[in-house]
């Protein structure tokens, strides 16, 4: 009986790891995602355009700079974002 018991547990460990890992790996996915969209970049470009004023450089053109700044900072976190997950699988 105790045996059967103790293979219970086992195998519900193992279920209960099995769905922790999918759900990582979803929620992994969905930040790199999220990291990747046109959101995270205007929302990036926005913060940067209202905390530097780069002098001499009129708002649109300014905007136009950090959107092209936000572009590459998030190419940047997607890419190591990618690196650091599949460093600890």
């Amino acid at each position: 009986m105790k045996e059967i018991v103790d293979e219970m547990k086992t195998q519900a460990i193992e279920a209960a790891m099995e769905m922790a890992e999918k759900q990582a790996a979803t929620i992994q996915s969905g930040i790199i995602g999220y990291v990747q969209s046109d959101e995270f970049e205007d929302k990036l470009a926005d913060f940067m355009d209202e905390a530097i004023n780069i002098p001499f450089v009129k708002g649109q053109k300014e905007n136009d700079i950090f959107h092209d700044v936000a572009d590459v900072v998030q190419k940047i976190l997607a890419n190591v974002m990618s690196n650091v997950i599949k460093l600890k699988s």
